[in-house]
């Protein structure tokens, strides 16, 4: 998988687009004495290959996105910043040491705001308001 992934990730860099890995929960799950995702980040090429972390998913895998910030230091360029519920109410990720470390890690830039389990009524409002919960919050870490 690894080769297969460093090829795609090569013939994207020759045509000038980059190529990036995003985890969910799965990706932590040991084969042959390692996670995963420690073989992709081990085993691919950080010239033709990123790492978008999901820290949501990584959370729910048991792992912590900060441990893995540290040990793989500039293979994250790109984060997913998200919550069970709106970000930040769940109290299940911890997104400020997530933030104090995106330089090790390498985040150029993240994405954000997507409730992972929430059932809306089809509400307009109710979406909009599940969207300022979610401002609101991000607003502390403004950089």
């Amino acid at each position: 998988m690894c080769e297969y992934i460093n090829a795609i990730g090569k013939k994207c860099k020759d045509v000038g687009l980059r190529f990036g890995y995003h985890n969910h929960s799965q990706e932590f799950q040991k084969v042959e004495g390692t996670t995963m995702l420690d073989g992709f980040l081990a085993k691919t090429d950080p010239e033709n290959v990123f790492f978008e972390m999901d820290v949501y998913w990584a959370v729910m895998a048991g792992v912590s996105p900060v441990e893995y910030m540290k040990k793989y230091p500039g293979r994250f360029p790109m984060l997913h910043i998200k919550d069970k519920y709106e970000i930040g109410q769940s109290g299940m990720v911890g997104f400020k040491p997530i933030f104090r470390n995106m330089k090790t890690a390498g985040t150029e830039s993240f994405t954000c705001i997507e409730v992972e389990d929430r059932s809306f009524e089809s509400s307009r409002e109710k979406v909009l308001d599940s969207l300022r919960l979610s401002k609101r919050y991000m607003e502390q870490f403004v950089i």
